[in-house]
């Protein structure tokens, strides 16, 4: 089911009740986050496995560095999430105030920030992992919300996949895909944005180094290859409830933290 987020209260606490409902009547429950976690624990569910969004990595071939200037900020997302870059809209104008930048839009209106080196593009499958390659960082602002903490950092993953480091708000499971000084920054002031974004601006060595570590953080953890092997077992573990025989055996038995490690040699690398 897509939860829509609804302006309406009503409308989100009806579907929320919903929700509620088919965890704590599911058998197996599959989460994205912490926080989505102890939300279906809270429901009533009686078997919750948290694994995160990921990305197929054989639609995000590494590439080299786009040339330094213009030095370009990116962030992918739709309309819907675009008011997001509303809380960073001060900085943004502060870096972009400078020579030789450009901020990247895809999937947000071009309303937004008018301004002659704002790019909007349209999204599609198709062409995000080339728009990717244009980025030299990747941004995801996030207000501090209920709804923020449950969202799964997809952005993120996604620039990561494509060796960019990135600059985040440290909400949510941001904090879990983006690791301080490793793969990006974290940023809450205007002044940390700014001068976090600041710091990928002519540095090659600094964009290189972190975008690297931010791919193998995706490979590691955040793609399909990382969490096949958990969902296959889930799955199979659901399917032998059929045979009520095998339930109660099935829901005892199931142990989702000796599920396949990623890096096993019988599972299909990820290209």
């Amino acid at each position: 089911m897509r939860y829509s987020r609804s302006p309406n209260p009503l409308v989100r606490w009806t579907l929320g009740k919903k929700l509620e409902r088919m965890a704590s009547r599911a058998d197996f429950v599959i989460v994205a986050n912490k926080f989505l976690q102890s939300w279906a624990e809270d429901a009533g569910a009686t078997s919750v496995t948290c694994i995160p969004t990921v990305v197929d990595l054989r639609r995000y071939p590494q590439t080299a560095l786009p040339a330094p200037e213009p030095f370009t900020i990116g962030w992918i997302g739709t309309p819907e999430t675009a008011p997001y870059l509303d809380t960073i809209k001060g900085a943004l104008k502060q870096v972009l105030a400078k020579e030789n930048t450009q901020l990247l839009l895809v999937g947000a209106e071009p309303s937004f920030l008018p301004l002659p080196n704002v790019e909007t593009q349209s999204w599609s499958e198709a062409r995000e992992a080339n728009l990717l390659q244009r980025m030299h960082v990747g941004i995801m602002p996030l207000p501090q919300g209920a709804w923020e903490y449950g969202k799964s950092g997809y952005k993120l993953v996604q620039y990561m996949a494509a060796s960019r480091p990135v600059v985040a708000s440290p909400v949510g499971v941001n904090c879990d895909v983006a690791k301080e000084g490793v793969n990006g920054f974290f940023a809450i002031t205007e002044e940390e944005w700014v001068a976090n974004l600041e710091r990928f601006r002519g540095n090659t060595n600094l964009t290189s180094a972190l975008g690297a570590a931010a791919r193998q953080t995706v490979e590691a953890s955040f793609s399909l290859r990382a969490t096949v092997p958990k969902i296959a077992e889930i799955l199979l573990s659901a399917a032998a409830l059929r045979r009520p025989s095998q339930r109660k055996l099935a829901r005892s038995s199931f142990k989702p933290d000796l599920a396949r490690s990623a890096a096993s040699n019988d599972v299909a690398p990820s290209r």
